[in-house]
């Protein structure tokens, strides 16, 4: 009779494939978090996108007065319910400028309060980027396009470009920011 010999895998092979996973799952568990937290930021700046194209045109046509006005219409229809699942609103400062993205508590940062991007209103007519509430209302002015600078906790890499930032920066921390807003 001859005997047949099982096959299977041994507790050694079994304790490193866990081993392997566990390590493989401490990796890739925060990283998934943060991937999912940027993608979260992210809905709040597409939604940001029209604002900023309304601004620019207000400022087309109307300059420093068009968007101050812009911004009062906007400000005063704004709903007090939350914009989405993750962005509680989008408020414009009342020059028109600055546009102030705020995410709902716990969706998004690590702590309570740390959910705000900012992003400022820039002209630029060749001579350099400055913000529009010093912007002198010409026809060469009127026809520079409007570059936003935009931050978190830090505005470097806005500045970087040349551009000026907001005069408050915002409350998101940088490992959540997209690039341009570090």
């Amino acid at each position: 009779m001859k005997t047949r010999k099982q096959g299977g895998f041994t507790l050694i092979e079994l304790m490193i494939v866990v081993a392997i996973i566990g390590i493989l799952a401490v990796i890739a568990i925060p990283a998934y978090n943060n991937f999912t937290t940027r993608a979260k930021v992210t809905e709040g700046l597409n939604l940001a996108a029209g604002v900023e194209a309304d601004v620019a045109d207000a400022w087309a046509s109307g300059g420093v007065t068009g968007i101050a006005n812009y911004a009062t219409a906007y400000n005063a229809q704004t709903p007090a319910v939350p914009l989405s699942k993750y962005v509680q609103s989008l408020t414009l400062n009342a020059a028109g400028d600055t546009i102030t993205i705020t995410y709902i508590d716990g969706n998004v940062g690590t702590a309570a309060g740390a959910d705000q991007l900012v992003l400022a209103a820039n002209a630029n007519n060749g001579g350099g980027a400055h913000v529009l509430a010093s912007a002198a209302t010409t026809t060469t002015e009127l026809a520079s396009p409007l570059d936003w600078a935009c931050a978190s906790v830090s505005d470097a890499t806005a500045v970087s470009q040349g551009l000026v930032g907001p005069a408050t920066l915002g409350t998101l921390p940088v490992a959540f920011a997209p690039k341009s807003c570090t």
